[in-house]
């Protein structure tokens, strides 16, 4: 006789079932379903005295949704003025999304501008990304980005880094 059958045995015949041993099973949290629409609004002030910099942005959002699809668009904007070196920057991003059980679609714009006259630039650049994904298929992604600068301190300014598709 085993080790397993003999504990098996002596707990049948002391009358302690498994049943009687064990704890009630863990009531498991009831899934809430996802809001069908959703709103979002949002908004930042700030001011860095080290900088002489005050900044703004608004954030606004909407979105639908059911168990098999949804869509949704996001904008959000930005701009910042600076003593300490006499700039002015804004921007803004765009962001629409889309999915059914066919598969999803992203479109993103982003676009801002600067100018300063401490380093006497003006500057501005706008990217756009596409992306489809059929459900089961391959993803396609494209990117676009357009970017100027004109002034004397233009060539003293770093060129950003393009992160790859």
């Amino acid at each position: 006789m085993t080790a397993g059958a003999t504990v098996l045995g002596v707990a049948a015949m002391s009358g302690v079932s498994h049943a009687e041993t064990s704890g009630p099973p863990a009531e498991r949290a009831h899934a809430r379903p996802a809001p069908a629409l959703g709103l979002r609004l949002g908004g930042t002030l700030s001011y860095d005295e080290r900088t002489r910099t005050a900044a703004a942005g608004l954030d606004v959002g909407a979105g639908i949704g059911t168990p098999v699809a949804g869509a949704g668009v996001r904008l959000r904007t930005g701009a910042s003025a600076s003593l300490g070196d006499g700039s002015v920057k804004a921007g803004a991003r765009l962001g629409v999304r889309a999915k059914t059980p066919a598969g999803s679609a992203v479109v993103r714009l982003k676009t801002g501008a600067a100018l300063s006259a401490g380093k006497r630039t003006a500057g501005g650049r706008t990217e756009l990304d596409v992306g489809l994904a059929p459900s089961g298929g391959k993803p396609i992604a494209a990117h676009l980005a357009l970017s100027a600068c004109v002034g004397s301190g233009c060539a003293q300014a770093p060129t950003p880094p393009t992160p790859p598709t």
